[in-house]
Formats: structure tokens, sequence, C-alpha cells
């Protein structure tokens, strides 16, 4: 929740920052908010479509704006600091082809901090797909074992895959302040980020694409994707 600093924010000197897509990160944490308040466990059920739409009409657009002050917080946190804040990419962090090393950089950033002993590097794709990837390593086996492994390498680890509609339709105004609000970040900080620079414009893109969507412009939204259309609506998000 942007704008609320932990009482020890003056002791925190290196941070990692996972940043995720907001037009994807808003919903999960809409379902997360239904979760708590249906006393569901944690990452087990997505709500309801009309439960969203009632949520969205009201709070989404607070959700963007606190995104942006997220992210100019942590900029301005390690304004002269680079080397002790990374900022780390949820899609890339899960993805099949750079999950393993995004991985790899976290696990260096961590060995520069005092009193952290990270495994070796050489076994690092092995846990990270031991914890991220783990439904897959249980098909491709069929080895109950895999999900004891799983639990004693993240005892807290909760299932992501929620079951329930994955529809998370926005309205264009939304989408349109959405990328805007993006646009911003990147004209503040990309200059001095370039990574961040490379993951926000990645997020506008497909934000853009989805406000295309929505009034209609199926070929200007193809055009904005690469040619890459999704079937009938915005990218929808799992979990």
């Amino acid at each position: 929740d942007a704008g609320r600093l932990v009482p020890w924010d003056d002791e925190i000197h290196r941070a990692l920052v996972i940043i995720r897509n907001p037009m994807h990160a808003i919903p999960s944490f809409f379902n997360h908010i239904y979760e708590m308040k249906n006393h569901l466990p944690v990452h087990s059920q997505r709500a309801p479509v009309d439960a969203w739409i009632e949520w969205r009409d009201r709070l989404a657009a607070i959700q963007i704006s606190r995104f942006e002050k997220f992210v100019d917080y942590w900029m301005e946190r390690f304004s002269q600091l680079n080397d002790n804040r990374i900022f780390v990419s949820y899609e890339r962090l899960t993805g099949d082809e750079t999950g393993a090393e995004e991985a790899i950089r976290i696990t260096r950033f961590l060995g520069q901090s005092e009193g952290v002993t990270p495994i070796d590097v050489e076994s690092v794709p092995c846990v990270w797909k031991s914890v991220v990837k783990y439904k897959e390593s249980l098909k491709a086996t069929n080895n109950e074992n895999m999900e004891q492994q799983r639990r004693r390498l993240d005892p807290m680890h909760h299932d992501s895959q929620r079951s329930g509609p994955t529809e998370r339709p926005y309205t264009p105004e939304l989408l349109s302040s959405m990328s805007d609000m993006l646009l911003n970040l990147i004209g503040k900080w990309g200059d001095r980020h370039l990574r961040l620079r490379k993951v926000l414009e990645g997020y506008q893109k497909d934000v853009e694409a989805a406000y295309l969507l929505t009034a209609g412009d199926n070929d200007a939204a193809m055009a904005s994707l690469g040619g890459a259309l999704p079937a009938e609506q915005p990218p929808q998000q799992k979990n």
C-alpha cells in the first residue's frame, strides 16, 4: 500500500523491489482482498467479475496513482545509491525464458548484503524451477516427492494458480489513465534507470494495446503488440 512507511524505514539500506504490470497487479491485489474478506485461503480463488467491476469503479484509479507513488518512492529513496536497490520484473522472474536469469540477479544482489550467504549461482536455476515452476515439474516427472521438496525449499509458498474467472475488464478511461501514468514514470526515471525504463515501456505497450481493443480498434492494437493480438479481450491475469 503506497504511502505507508514502516517504523523502521530509516534502517532499510538495501532494497529488492518487485514490480508487475499494473493492468494485472491491480486485479491480483483485488483477488487477495476478496479472499481475506471471505476467509478463503490465500491464492485460492478469484473474485466474481461483477465484484471486480464494483471495486474497480470505486478504487482502481486510486491504485493506479499508488503504483506511480510506489515507483517514485523507491527511485527517490536510493537516488544516490543505485547499487543498493534493484528492480525485478514479476513477469521476467516468472517467465520460462528469463526467470532463472532474474533469480541469479537476485542471488548476486543478496550476496552483497552483510550477513547473507546465498546459494551457489550454479544451483539457482534448479531452485528457481522447483519453487516457481513446481507444477510443471510435477506433471513432467509424475513424482510425488517433488511437492514435498518444494515445501522444504519454501514452506510459506502458496499456490498462485487461483481458480475462478480470469476476465478483468477495464474501462477505456482507466486504461488511458494507466498508460499516462506509465509514460509519466518513463519520463521521470527512464534516463536514470534503463532497466526500469525497458520494463515500464513493455507495460505501457500492453496497456495501450488493451485500450485500443476496448475502443474497438483491433488493427491498431495488433500493430501496437507487433502482430500478437489477444483473442477477444485484453490479456487476462491468472492470479
